[in-house]
């Protein structure tokens, strides 16, 4: 009896270390995360910025979503942005961060065509983007573990790279990374 009591106390023990390692890290240094949007890369005639949500969740960046709305007179079928964060950077001096899809890998690409497959951000029309889930996730293990300490995640910044009207037409911000903040 001692021994199946012995087991059953190890099993609960272990059940609550795996859920403890589930909890979201409490932001116990009060640190509270900006974001603005890069004006250099900006295409502020074709796309805005509604509202970014849940930057400060204690489930970031899972739960992250950007509203944008098309104010183009053009469909958007392909679009990438980078959230990156600035006061961290990698042994090249890049800022980490997420990239964020919209579209098929291809119409990354602005010469890239659409097809009756793709289906567009339509003109005037408003839609959330999520960052890639395995992508959040390595991110989010990331600042539980500590590797990106959540002072480094404090202020983002929003960097258009590419937008793709699906005609071989679009916006290539390729320089977004190397022009300095204004």
């Amino acid at each position: 009896m001692l021994s199946g009591l012995s087991a059953l106390s190890t099993t609960f023990s272990l059940v609550i270390f795996q859920l403890l390692c589930l909890l979201p890290l409490q932001d116990q240094n009060g640190f509270e995360r900006t974001a603005k949007i890069f004006d250099a890369a900006y295409p502020d005639k074709v796309v805005e910025v509604l509202e970014i949500r849940n930057i400060n969740s204690k489930h970031f960046p899972l739960d992250l979503e950007i509203e944008i709305k098309n104010i183009s007179d053009k469909p958007i079928y392909g679009l990438t942005l980078d959230l990156l964060f600035r006061q961290s950077k990698d042994d090249h001096r890049t800022p980490h961060g997420l990239t964020i899809f919209y579209g098929r890998r291809e119409l990354f690409q602005i010469r890239n065509m659409a097809t009756s497959a793709d289906v567009p951000i339509r003109p005037k029309e408003t839609i959330v983007l999520k960052a890639q889930t395995k992508m959040a996730e390595a991110f989010y293990t990331a600042i539980q573990k500590g590797s990106m300490p959540l002072e480094k995640t404090t202020l983002m910044t929003l960097v258009f790279q590419t937008i793709n009207f699906g005609d071989g037409t679009g916006a290539l911000f390729k320089d977004a990374l190397v022009k300095p903040e204004k």
